[in-house]
């Protein structure tokens, strides 16, 4: 049973984490308690009975635990070759640590009480003020957008996604941990930004649930400034700044909500698989739907979780396979329409690049989620890609 890892192993039974070789693993009070034993030196007869001792449970119950627990080890030394941001495909480093943890330092300060406060209600007044007089914006930016306006919409939309990754390192390095690099990459299939905060799991839950929310934190801070500079710019209608501006903090609104959402591994996801204290969330909410309907499972969950944390599990579950579900039919509904698009677009002969551009975009992104939802969702109901892994 994969003695390097029971051996080599630390475990912080506070915080619920197990270290090995640099990479910190989440996981429940009950494996962490039958590694302690495994660790002892006990022989597979002895552990057997000790967890019939402590968990009341039969004999093929005590297996089926242990078979899970050799699972998760062989998970743990599997994932210690693989890079620590494995969701995020064809990332490359944009900051360096050195670079990150300077800027870091810099903004830290915004993690003080006083600094905090203002900004919240920076935040809350400057955001109240924007919706309610938003309709009145959206008249002036209902014009052409010439190309410069689109260049200096993607600078400054590209500038806000790096400070929302500035947000993380600060939050880390505010409490002491040292943030890595900030990167590009492909999540699924999004082109998003990423920041390498992985050592915030040795620091508790709540700190890295505020590490976690750092980057949103960050981006309303920016967006209350650029809401700020829209207002005070007098929502001329010809001004190019009225333009660019709305559109960014429009940018902004959508990458917040992308971010909050748990459905995603983005910072939504790690808020409540903190707050709940359910690690490997997704794994365990695969694992749910596969095994929903063994009593055998169900009861082995329950030894590790609260009946919060079960609750919390089947809500997520639930929103996780409505939104997957969600996603496929919007999909499906674009697709034929996008499709004649393109082929009207040939029979007309009017071949502008940015159309076509957009249509080809337009169209491989549709393909492409399809394709790998449905083989998520196919490897996952037939051939139980991850119900090992989830307990």
């Amino acid at each position: 049973m994969h003695e390097a890892v029971i051996k080599e192993s630390i475990i912080d039974e506070k915080n619920g984490i197990l270290i090995y070789r640099g990479n910190y693993f989440e996981i429940g009070s009950a494996f962490l308690e039958i590694l302690n034993i495994l660790k002892s030196n006990e022989s597979k007869i002895k552990t057997l009975e000790c967890l019939k001792f402590k968990y009341n449970i039969a004999d093929d119950e005590c297996i089926a635990l242990l078979a899970d627990v050799e699972d998760l080890l062989h998970k743990i030394e599997g994932d210690t070759q693989k890079k620590p941001s494995r969701y995020i495909k064809n990332g490359i480093i944009i900051l360096n640590s050195t670079l990150v943890r300077f800027i870091a330092s810099i903004f830290q300060f915004l993690y003080n009480k006083f600094a905090f406060s203002f900004s919240l209600l920076l935040i809350i007044i400057s955001h109240v003020f924007f919706f309610i007089h938003k309709g009145e914006i959206v008249q002036n930016v209902l014009i052409e957008i010439s190309s410069v306006d689109i260049l200096l919409y993607y600078l400054l939309a590209i500038c806000a996604l790096l400070f929302h990754e500035v947000g993380h390192a600060a939050a880390s390095s505010s409490w002491g941990v040292k943030p890595h690099e900030i990167g590009f990459g492909f999540y699924f299939i999004f082109p998003v930004f990423y920041s390498n905060v992985n050592d915030i799991w040795k620091i508790d839950r709540w700190k890295r649930i505020s590490v976690n929310f750092g980057g949103i934190y960050f981006q309303t801070i920016s967006n209350s400034i650029l809401i700020c500079i829209l207002f005070l710019s007098g929502l001329n209608t010809d001004s190019l700044t009225v333009r660019i501006l709305y559109k960014v903090i429009n940018v902004n609104f959508a990458v917040i909500l992308f971010s909050l959402t748990p459905f995603f591994r983005n910072d939504g996801y790690w808020i409540y698989s903190d707050f709940f204290k359910l690690p490997n969330l997704l794994l365990k909410s695969d694992s749910l739907i596969v095994n929903i309907f063994s009593l055998n499972y169900l009861k082995r969950l329950k030894l590790n979780q609260t009946y919060l944390q079960v609750f919390a599990l089947y809500i997520f579950t639930l929103g996780n396979w409505l939104f997957r579900l969600g996603i496929i039919f919007f999909m499906l509904k674009l697709l034929p329409n996008t499709i004649l698009d393109v082929v009207k677009l040939f029979d007309e002969g009017a071949w502008k690049f940015f159309e076509v551009f957009r249509l080809v975009v337009k169209l491989s992104l549709i393909t492409m989620g399809l394709y790998f939802q449905g083989k998520n969702i196919v490897l996952i109901l037939f051939f139980k890609s991850s119900a090992n892994d989830g307990i």
